[in-house]
């Protein structure tokens, strides 16, 4: 039995922890900012306009209505006085779709702008919207872990996507 477990020990034991520990390289092309960007996941509740806008935008309708909260926490929201934003679950925001859903509490143009966290270029505008419109329409020029900020008159909301091809 003594003979088993210091086999198992000695020999199992490491060959397991090899098979298990991460494989140490990223694929080819992939840059380390990706690797280590640290997307935003706020899981904000927003304010109950919001929620009526969404459900109200839905087909077929639920039965019934949930709570904000139960609501909410389906979602990965953030926002502020003048706009909230329905951000990816996980953070990963897919470059072919070009839209997040947005909401602003004022009319008027908000612009959109996104630096990539790697510091290597200056702000770029990657999106418009307005105030009237729930959406808000986004493009970034490459992959990579940027920086968002939606600027209205001044104020502003900023956040992190991890954005993929």
């Amino acid at each position: 039995m003594r003979a088993a477990l210091r086999a198992f020990l000695f020999v199992l034991l490491p060959v397991a922890v090899t098979a298990c520990a991460p494989t140490g390289s990223a694929p080819p092309g992939a840059s380390r900012e990706i690797q280590t960007c640290r997307p935003t996941i706020a899981r904000m509740v927003p304010p109950q306009t919001v929620m009526d806008m969404m459900i109200g935008g839905m087909s077929p309708r639920p039965s019934s209505t949930p709570s904000r909260e139960v609501w909410a926490a389906s979602g990965n929201w953030i926002g502020n006085d003048v706009v909230w934003v329905s951000l990816p679950a996980d953070g990963v925001f897919a470059r072919k779709y070009h839209k997040l859903y947005s909401m602003a509490f004022r009319s008027g143009p908000i612009t959109i702008t996104g630096r990539h966290v790697d510091g290597s270029a200056a702000p770029v505008r990657v999106g418009s919207a307005m105030g009237e419109n729930f959406g808000s329409t986004v493009d970034f020029p490459e992959a990579g872990c940027w920086e968002v900020v939606y600027d209205f008159a001044g104020e502003q909301l900023r956040f992190t996507l991890k954005v993929v091809d």
